[in-house]
């Protein structure tokens, strides 16, 4: 049985107003990854812990406190983009998401060369 909710068939579709409503097995892609992104942060968490890296890095933190804000403003950030990335997915398909994806990173390779101009080489 998949951890991932399925969407419901055609022939069954009449059943449910909505697959929101659709309270099948499985979970919904948005709980997945918090399951996923809990239980990688608890065992980074026992691992730090255990290595007793725990008191030096909190120790860190308080002599810098940007430090601890930059972190968090990349990881809001990075948490905000696989969101919306997901949604893109639910709402227009997976093609659709892979092209808005292959899309973004052309325009910021070109970016890339007119903010920080270099010559085109063979490695390019």
């Amino acid at each position: 049985k998949s951890l991932i909710k399925q969407p419901s068939s055609p022939r069954h579709h009449h059943h449910h107003k909505s697959a929101a409503h659709d309270t099948g097995g499985g979970l919904s892609p948005m709980a997945l990854m918090v399951n996923i992104n809990s239980i990688g942060f608890t065992l980074l968490l026992v691992s730090t812990i255990f290595r007793s890296a725990f008191l030096p890095i909190v120790s860190f933190i308080a002599a810098h406190p940007h430090f601890l804000a930059l972190h968090l403003t990349v990881g809001m950030g990075l948490g905000t983009a696989v969101l919306a990335y997901m949604q893109l997915i639910k709402r227009s398909g997976p093609a659709v998401a892979v092209a808005v994806a292959t899309l973004r990173k052309v325009v910021t390779v070109v970016l890339s060369y007119i903010i920080f101009p270099k010559p085109m080489t063979g490695m390019h």
